[in-house]
């Protein structure tokens, strides 16, 4: 399905989830009214003309949004999802077919320790993959060869395990009551894209907003080295190198983390505790990265890969989270470009591609060039007044040569010599 159908059946499914709270509020309006006893009796009606009329007491609010049946909100799935980020409270991983993502989709949230539950129809879940205490048991039960016995047991552990996780995977939609809708629909494949990364202007509005987070907490702080990104046919490093903001030549690390869609943790820069403000979180994973981690001259993580450090199923690293596709040239396709039509095939990228690709576009509309190691070198060991200087320099010598150019100065120049020489 192309993007643009996908697009537009998510806002007829909101449309259609608007009509139907608004059927079902005109088949059966609450008219609340209140009382001297300060009581309030409630009636059922069906009248159109009375339904103009109702009035809510002040104290009357509106229900939790979490309790709707809302398969088409961004938003709200991204809040159950959420609820899923306490590392100590949720063990399956995020490579699982029933990781938090799976279960997001279908309506259900984290209650508590490796539990969940739907808002709507209250179901309750223990989700509880662990085989530790059947290896246990096959350990103590097994003969023979000893590394026979070993595979035996690891075979043994797969089944189990694969066993576990189909069963849960049906639990997903069959945990539901019978009546609750998540039971009968959940969210589409499209639930998890990040909006607006095939528009180049807010790609690089986006981008540079994220940037700006992270230069700002790590000011005066050094950031982590950060891997180059990924190897991949539609990504070019050197435009990075390109890139200017606010026609300066960003921070490489801070780029790159920027790039892969991480940011400055909203939630720690108000405090002052120096733990907190070292840690970037993602949106749309909700993972956490603490700096500290890859600093030092024995860090407890070697390297630090912007794209590999997000969750499985985090549409910044994940095609398939992402689902956008973009159209692409054949690197066979394009050596026969002279004898006959170029073909174009389409494929998904992950979001992190998408923002390369909008940094690509905008260097080539702004005409940037390549520049050298040793310009970005200077240029970063230029203090902001140095650089200021530089810049009205620039501006000056401009000007100087529009002066040259300028049509009205050279006629009133030949004016001023023709009543000279007569």
């Amino acid at each position: 399905m192309s993007y643009a159908i996908e697009t537009k059946k998510r806002k007829f499914d909101r449309i259609l989830e608007s009509l139907t709270d608004n059927s079902s509020s005109s088949t059966r309006a609450l008219v609340a009214s209140k009382d001297n006893n300060s009581r309030i009796s409630v009636h059922t009606t069906s009248n159109a003309s009375s339904l103009k009329k109702r009035k809510f007491d002040s104290f009357a609010k509106p229900a939790p949004t979490q309790g709707h049946f809302l398969p088409s909100s961004r938003s709200a799935f991204l809040q159950r999802l959420s609820t899923f980020r306490e590392v100590t409270e949720w063990h399956v991983r995020d490579k699982e077919r029933i990781n938090a993502a799976e279960w997001a989709k279908r309506g259900w949230e984290r209650v508590s320790t490796d539990t969940v539950g739907c808002a709507v129809c209250n179901a309750r879940l223990l989700v509880d993959i662990d085989t530790h205490a059947d290896n246990q048991r096959f350990e103590q039960d097994g003969t023979g060869n000893e590394q026979d016995e070993v595979e035996d047991v690891i075979d043994r552990e797969r089944d189990i395990h694969n066993g576990i996780v189909v069963r849960f995977a049906e639990m997903i939609v069959t945990a539901h009551t019978e009546t609750c809708p998540w039971r009968r629909r959940g969210c589409d494949s499209t639930i998890q894209r990040i909006e607006g990364l095939l528009n180049t202007k807010d790609a690089i509005s986006a981008l540079s907003s994220r940037y700006n987070s992270i230069v700002q907490q790590y000011r005066g702080r050094s950031l982590p080295t950060v891997t180059t990104l990924p190897n991949d046919e539609n990504v070019d490093e050197p435009e990075l190198e390109r890139f200017r903001l606010n026609d300066e030549v960003p921070d490489m690390n801070a780029m790159r983390l920027a790039v892969a869609g991480w940011q400055a943790s909203t939630k720690d820069r108000s405090s002052s505790n120096d733990v907190l403000n070292d840690t970037l979180s993602c949106p749309n994973c909700f993972r956490s990265l603490g700096m500290w981690l890859y600093r030092g001259s024995s860090p407890t993580v070697e390297t630090l890969d912007g794209v590999m450090e997000h969750l499985e199923y985090c549409p910044w690293a994940s095609s398939v989270a992402q689902t956008t596709e973009i159209s692409v040239q054949s690197s066979r396709l394009s050596t026969l470009r002279s004898t006959g039509p170029s073909i174009a095939t389409k494929v998904r990228v992950p979001g992190w591609v998408l923002v390369c690709m909008a940094v690509a576009r905008d260097n080539h509309s702004k005409g940037r060039s390549t520049p050298s190691t040793k310009d970005i070198v200077e240029t970063q060991q230029q203090s902001p007044e140095q650089r200021e200087k530089k810049n009205k320099d620039l501006t000056n010598r401009i000007k100087d040569l529009k002066k040259t150019f300028n049509v009205k100065s050279l006629l009133k120049r030949n004016n001023t010599k023709e009543r000279t020489n007569t």
